[in-house]
């Protein structure tokens, strides 16, 4: 006899089918991104761009013209702006430079020997080169304002004038102002005067591309802010070919372009360049649009007979459009036109300070008067090495991550411990890699790896480096992600490209600035539970992008404003903060630059490397250059440490880093502490020595013959480096010496 099932109730089912849920929910609620995401509720004001007024002022009704056409168009105590009304040239007399004059454009009589010919001729004597393309190609045109059919409208603004520009036959207008400043002139193209009527779309517009320009046999050089400042000089020692110096302010935006990936560069940290002509000299610095400004430099030959360099505003990027999977793509410009300011401060100087020194000043002061430099560091008993600690890597298989020790926080202890012992009298402590699953650990937690300690582990690290006297920072790389080992969809989280594509790099993405917002928030919190004394944001201080998502559009200086945001409040809630690289608009909220470049990027063009960022930066932002077991020519690179006022760095593991082989840190080598810490202490000591100078200006830095250099402080301090005795020497105002090697 068959037996029946009973009959289960229909409500079962239902009880089943809702427990079901809440255990899925509660999965999801486990591993799903659940803090805030927006500003409001981070607390962050949203930036705002604020653009100069276009408004015009009367017409400008110029009085006593001279026999060029130049007339006054404004005058202080140091100097003169004469402005041509029929073209927009200016010359701008220095009072106290005997009377030298600084002229946007070359004398037409200067002009005879050139060979160009058209519009490359007539650049020569424009305020500007309009580059732009016509809707529905791609050609790149030429313009500038010597085109007759340009009209020109000349009004007063405070301490000068404005010419607007109206390119009847393109239909494109825009206004150039220049006004007298206390240290020389400044000349801008307000965004809000740009106006596009017709089919013709700017590309770019290159201001003062002629300003002060130098003649082919006169002495002097270009200044570049490659690396920590480069020269070209003139009259050259070779013949001028190629394309001349050209290079993004703070270097390639990841969304915008792709550089070549075999072409290794110094990115431009700071957007200055300069002139130096026999006793006078100027340093120009973009103060708006330097997120989208690129420094061109041209010696004699490459454009024209003369040297010159200028600042490029770029209004639309050109990309590669795929109109099929297949398919070839095409170049292709952005459609949007970026409305933003362009703005060049010309400071100009004379006598002693007409030097790349002089240069470095004057940058030095502007920031200063911006507030972009705010605190003087310490004076310090001692030098502090940056010593940097790996923690380990991680390896991706099928199950997952697998992550290998190479110094966990007890043998950190240990490491400073010895040195210590071995007379390192001061450190900056940075441990980085910590987290569980290291390079790609889940940006969204904050999980310390058991393998190193964990959070024990973490706190008696924190604790044990307070006892020694030594600062602890942290390294945590808040914009990156991997895509697979991250609860964050790169589709929705991800910065997009031109093209509105995500983009993604071997699996990994970069995230919205407001994202990065959100993780730097989460492990400044954290961190401040153990005490660390600051954080490092990998990536911050030293990359900088856009983000084309049309939800959410960000400019680079949104990403800027943002990423100061962050600095700020690592600052505020830790107290200390550093980034790497150091690009110039993240000065005003950190305390400490390390990798910051002390070598160019060996152009053909240029001729030597200077300490131009180090002579800003020093007394005010301590830094470091690259890790001494990282150098390539070990003596050299420790001597030009010590002459651009550098702190000692190194970047070291407990266990030999052949265990990292396979894993993301694969490219660290040679780190051993057993191997490198006889060399640590022996260089330290060499480095202590300029412990009087730690929070001293630079005020001077000359070659005095080949392979000797002289670094002079505002305490009267000189370090001289001598390349080819591998030696250097201290000297103090009362006439001690100190001496190393």
């Amino acid at each position: 006899m068959l037996k029946t099932m009973p009959r289960i109730p229909k409500w079962t089912f239902a009880v089943a089918a809702v427990i079901f849920l809440l255990a899925l929910w509660g999965v999801w609620y486990a591993v799903s991104d659940r803090s805030p995401s927006s500003l409001e509720a981070l607390h962050v004001e949203p930036y705002r761009a604020e653009l100069l007024s276009a408004e015009a002022g009367t017409p400008w009704a110029p009085a006593g013209k001279d026999a060029a056409g130049f007339a006054v168009a404004a005058e202080n105590a140091k100097f003169t702006l004469r402005v041509n009304p029929d073209n927009g040239q200016f010359t701008v007399t220095d009072k106290s430079a005997g009377g030298f004059v600084w002229r946007s454009n070359p004398e037409k009589r200067a002009l005879s020997g050139e060979t160009v010919k058209g519009t490359l001729l007539s650049n020569l004597e424009s305020p500007y080169v309009l580059e732009y393309f016509e809707e529905g190609r791609t050609q790149r045109l030429l313009t500038n304002a010597l085109d007759p059919k340009v009209t020109k409208t000349v009004t007063v603004v405070d301490g000068g004038v404005q010419v607007l520009y109206d390119h009847t036959t393109q239909q494109i207008k825009f206004a150039v102002r220049y006004q007298l400043t206390p240290e020389g002139v400044r000349a801008a193209i307000p965004g809000a005067s740009v106006v596009e009527s017709g089919k013709a779309k700017i590309i770019s517009i290159e201001l003062l591309p002629f300003m002060g320009a130098a003649a082919t046999a006169e002495e002097g050089y270009l200044f570049v802010p490659d690396g920590p400042g480069a020269l070209i000089r003139f009259p050259l020692k070779h013949a001028a070919f190629g394309n001349g110096y050209s290079q993004p302010v703070y270097g390639y935006d990841p969304a915008s372009s792709r550089p070549d990936p075999d072409e290794k560069r110094e990115v431009i940290g700071y957007p200055v360049f300069g002139i130096k002509r026999g006793a006078n000299a100027y340093a120009a610095i973009v103060t708006r649009g330097d997120k989208s400004a690129i420094i061109r430099a041209n010696p004699s030959g490459i454009v024209s007979t003369f040297h010159s360099a200028s600042a490029s505003l770029i209004y639309r990027e050109e990309y590669d459009q795929r109109t099929s999977l297949r398919g070839k793509p095409m170049k292709v410009f952005q459609r949007e036109l970026r409305k933003q300011d362009f703005e060049v401060e010309y400071r100009l100087l004379s006598g002693s300070e007409a030097i790349y020194a002089g240069m470095a000043h004057a940058y030095r002061n502007y920031l200063l008067q911006t507030k972009q430099l705010v605190d003087r560091v310490k004076p310090a008993e001692h030098v502090p090495l940056d010593l940097s600690l790996i923690g380990g890597g991680a390896s991706k298989s099928f199950s997952g991550t697998s992550f290998v020790p190479v110094t966990t926080f007890r043998q950190a202890e240990a490491m400073v411990e010895e040195l210590k012992d071995k007379g390192v009298a001061g450190f900056n402590v940075t441990y980085s890699d910590w987290e569980q699953n290291g390079e790609y650990a889940d940006t969204l937690g904050f999980t310390i790896e058991s393998k190193l300690g964990g959070s024990s582990g973490l706190q008696s690290f924190v604790d044990r480096m307070h006892e020694l006297g030594a600062s602890v920072y942290m390294e945590r790389n808040v914009n990156q992600g991997d895509s697979k080992y991250l609860d964050l969809s790169p589709k929705t989280y991800g910065i997009r490209g031109i093209d509105g594509t995500v983009l993604l790099n071997r699996g990994g993405f970069t995230l919205n600035p407001i994202q990065a917002l959100r993780y730097e928030r989460e492990a400044s919190g954290k961190l401040k539970t153990y005490g660390a004394d600051g954080l490092i944001l990998r990536g911050v201080g030293g990359f900088l992008y856009r983000d084309y998502n049309p939800e959410r559009p960000m400019q680079r200086d949104d990403t800027a404003y943002y990423n100061r945001d962050m600095l700020a409040n690592v600052r505020k809630t830790l107290g200390l903060a550093g980034v790497n690289t150091g690009f110039s608009y993240s000065l005003s909220e950190i305390d400490r630059i390390q990798n910051m470049p002390l070598s160019t990027s060996n152009d053909f063009l240029v001729d030597e490397a200077v300490p131009f960022y180090p002579i800003v930066l020093h007394g005010y932002v301590a830094y470091s250059t690259v890790p001494g077991n990282f150098r390539n020519l070990f003596d050299d690179e420790m001597l030009r440490a010590i002459e651009y006022g550098a702190n000692p760095a190194y970047t070291l593991t407990h266990d030999s880093s052949r265990k990292l082989l396979g894993t993301a840190m694969e490219w660290l080598s040679s780190s051993e502490f057993a191997v490198w810490k006889d060399t640590v202490v022996k260089e330290y000591a060499a480095f202590d020595q300029l412990a009087p100078v730690y929070d001293q200006e630079i005020t001077a830095h000359e070659k005095v013959s080949d392979g000797v250099f002289v670094t002079s402080y505002a305490n009267g301090v000189q370090v001289r480096v001598d390349y080819n005795r591998k030696t250097f020497d201290v000297s103090q105002p009362t006439g001690g010496t100190k001496g190393g090697s």
